[in-house]
């Protein structure tokens, strides 16, 4: 699988990659909480989300909430 992104030469890709296996979701959904209230909002805006097993779940369900509206994908993860 090719993934092309393009990305402004002042800007930063970021990309969240979450792992599979079971209770590790649980940790994704309070993880990823801290992150979105502890960093700038900049910081945890996700260009790409991508996961395996519950990562992919975990992943699509971000997935569902537009770029810069991260509290309430934190609140629905919870």
């Amino acid at each position: 699988m090719l993934v092309l992104v393009s990305v402004k030469s002042d800007d930063k890709c970021r990309i969240l990659v979450l792992e599979g296996g079971g209770d590790r979701g649980a940790y994704h959904a309070g993880a990823f909480h801290e992150l979105v209230n502890n960093l700038p909002s900049e910081e945890v805006a996700y260009d790409i989300v991508t996961g395996i097993s519950v990562g992919a779940l975990n992943g699509l369900a971000l997935s569902f909430f537009e770029k810069g509206d991260e509290k309430n994908a934190s609140k629905f993860l919870d």
